[in-house]
């Protein structure tokens, strides 16, 4: 897992215009490079679905709650009623799933096979927990994006086009001539591993089960199956580990290693799951 100086220097010295200084932060994220020891898993080949995520609310819905927004008042936060947790955030402008009558939720129009976002951690956990899986591990997630000949990109070697991977679509981030706009999963051409998996370089970034830590698993031992302890923190505290790139994203988020961390408790527009299982 994670990447030598020499590969970050080389990496920067590709990149068009070189690394910034937050760039170079967010690179040394990886370091060391280390060796983990996985057992058998799982993973989905695609990301999950407005869909699926709108038929998870549907057989959960006597557990949650959706609450207003306090300014214009529109039904919005999807709460889990046992916790008190945020689940989702399902702002018109961002989430394809809308609160329908009695408590139910619909698809908008023509989001049925986009990718879900502006889920928390804590829903995308029970969204795989609801299907008998889990968030993929951060070193479960690595090894299906670089494979064991540690790929740069999914694909491999070769930096992502515009064309075949869904990236880069804000300005200054190189594809921003392109929608930026959530596409249906799968359907770029280019964002796929040699082993069928779609979609970990771009559309939406995916959440994974580990908290944030800097460096890796700094005492894992032998690191097999490694995972992040549990942070003693607030839940405002607690910040979790994302991987992949997104529609917005530049190209530096299509890595294999990348690393990036967001609130548990916080939603983007660029931000969804896929699950596992072992």
């Amino acid at each position: 897992m994670g990447s030598t100086p020499e590969e970050l220097e080389a990496w920067c010295a590709s990149a068009p215009g070189g690394c910034t200084p937050d760039d170079r932060k967010r690179l040394e994220r990886e370091l060391p490079a280390h060796d983990v020891t996985l057992s058998p898993f799982q993973l989905d080949r695609r990301e999950v679905t407005q869909g699926q995520f709108t038929a998870f609310l549907k057989g959960m819905v006597a557990s949650v709650e959706v609450r207003e927004d306090r300014d214009d008042h529109s039904p919005r936060f999807v709460y889990e009623r046992s916790s008190g947790l945020l689940l989702a955030d399902l702002h018109p402008g961002a989430s394809g799933i809308a609160p329908a009558a009695q408590g139910h939720f619909a698809v908008r129009p023509s989001m049925e096979d986009k990718p879900v976002v502006q889920v928390t951690w804590d829903g995308a956990s029970r969204y795989c927990r609801f299907l008998g899986k889990r968030l993929p591990t951060e070193a479960e997630w690595e090894l299906a994006a670089s494979g064991v000949a540690r790929r740069v990109y999914p694909w491999g070697d070769a930096p992502p086009r515009c064309e075949g991977i869904v990236f880069g679509r804000q300005p200054g981030a190189g594809c921003e001539y392109l929608p930026s706009t959530l596409v249906d999963v799968g359907s770029a051409p280019d964002d796929v591993t040699p082993e069928g998996i779609h979609d970990l370089a771009g559309s939406v970034a995916e959440w994974v089960g580990d908290a944030f830590t800097r460096p890796y698993y700094e005492d894992c031992g032998e690191c097999l199956n490694p995972r992040a302890p549990e942070p003693d923190v607030p839940i405002h505290e607690d910040l979790r580990l994302f991987r992949g790139g997104s529609y917005q994203s530049d190209a530096l988020l299509s890595r294999s290693a990348t690393r990036s961390r967001w609130k548990r408790g916080g939603v983007m527009a660029g931000l969804g799951l896929r699950c596992a299982s072992d």
